[in-house]
């Protein structure tokens, strides 16, 4: 499925999910350190090899949490809260 093709709407983990991993690995292709989301790459994407974005609405309250937690980790990555910090 194309990045550029999904659909979901805002409230759609999946797709939060794949762009903070996407900008995540960005990042690590140009040199941040990884170690401090390496579990979480790691996790989201074994994840999203068997899942797409029309997933979301028949995972359970458990999984959803699960994959708004790994978006929320990427995304304290993506903005310098955790990890090498932010580029100024």
């Amino acid at each position: 499925m194309s990045l550029l093709s999904m659909q979901g709407g805002a409230s759609n983990g999946i797709v939060k999910l794949y762009a903070q991993l996407l900008a995540a690995k960005l990042s690590m292709c140009t040199g941040a350190d990884g170690a401090a989301v390496a579990d979480t790459v790691a996790a989201a994407d074994a994840f999203l090899a068997t899942r797409n974005v029309g997933d979301w609405k028949g995972l359970s309250k458990a999984q959803q949490s699960t994959v708004n937690g790994w978006m929320t980790t990427l995304d304290n990555y993506n903005n310098g809260y955790i990890g090498p910090g932010h580029c100024d």
